[in-house]
Order: structure tokens, then C-alpha cells, then sequence
């Protein structure tokens, strides 16, 4: 990291930025693009957890290249400057990676689903329709590395 002042290495502090995050922004490599949709998600013993349909681009591309780079930010203010040159933002963002596995086992999806409904729900306990279950995939990612990073604040 270049500016190391801002560098975030406390994981406890980390865990605090991705406990407040709404969005998790996640990037694949489809053979020579890159691709990022934002995601909700979950978070639990340095393992994200997303949902998504069984079948589609997502899905397609993590068959061909597990590998996952994830993003997510909190906090972010626009602080305005007298020149072009002097405007900046103030932020808190994570930014990890991991290999993606598809989780097919139903106990264990309903377990990622609780997983991902505490990230916006608290500790509630959620029963999930099987029907609605069987559409959807679970991808468990275990962070192999992550960083976190602010400005300002």
C-alpha cells in the first residue's frame, strides 16, 4: 500500500468496517475481462458468504475461474477543495480475496443464507422456503487476504 498511514491492519477494525457495509462489490476474471457486480452478503470467521441464482453469468464465470477479489466501503464524504486538485473523499473500505466454492448441501446453504440475513438483520433466526432454496446458489468465500484502508475520520 503506498499510503501507509491510512493502511487499516487491526482485524478486529476491519470486521468492524464490514459489519456496517451494505454492499459487497465482488470482481471475477470471464477470460480476459474483468467483471464486478455488488452483492449482498454476509460475513463470518473471515468467510464471505453470497447468494445468487443457480444458473447466469455469475455463476458461469466461477465455474471457469474460482477466483474472487471482493470491495465493499463505508463513510464515504465528499470533502470539496478550492482547486481541482484539492478535492478528496473520506472512506473506510475493505478489499480481499479468496476461491470461491458453491455450497450444495441444503443444511449448509441454510446456514450460509442465516449467515448472510445477520449481516442486515442482526441475530433474528429466518426460516427459508425449500421451494425458493432449490433456485439458488451459496457461494462461501474464505478469505485468503484482505486489507483495509481510511481516509480522514
Amino acid at each position: 500500500m503506498r499510503r501507509n498511514e491510512r493502511e487499516i491492519k487491526a482485524l478486529k477494525e476491519i470486521e468492524q468496517i464490514i459489519a456496517r457495509c451494505q454492499v459487497c462489490r465482488i470482481a471475477l476474471c470471464d477470460k480476459d475481462m474483468p467483471y464486478i457486480v455488488p452483492m449482498n452478503f454476509g460475513y463470518k470467521n473471515k468467510c464471505l458468504y453470497l447468494h445468487t441464482a443457480n444458473d447466469g453469468k455469475k455463476m458461469d464465470i466461477i465455474k471457469q475461474n474460482p477466483k474472487i477479489c471482493f470491495e465493499m466501503d463505508i463513510d464515504n464524504i465528499l470533502k470539496p477543495g478550492q482547486i481541482a486538485c484539492k478535492w478528496t473523499m473520506d472512506y473506510k473500505s475493505v478489499i480481499g480475496s479468496g476461491v470461491a466454492e458453491v455450497i450444495t448441501d441444503d443444511t449448509k446453504k441454510r446456514e450460509g443464507l442465516q449467515i448472510i440475513m445477520q449481516q442486515y438483520a442482526g441475530n433474528q433466526t429466518f426460516d427459508f422456503i425449500p421451494k425458493v432454496m432449490d433456485m439458488m446458489s451459496i457461494i462461501k468465500v474464505p478469505i485468503d487476504e484482505m486489507t483495509g484502508k481510511k481516509s480522514g475520520q
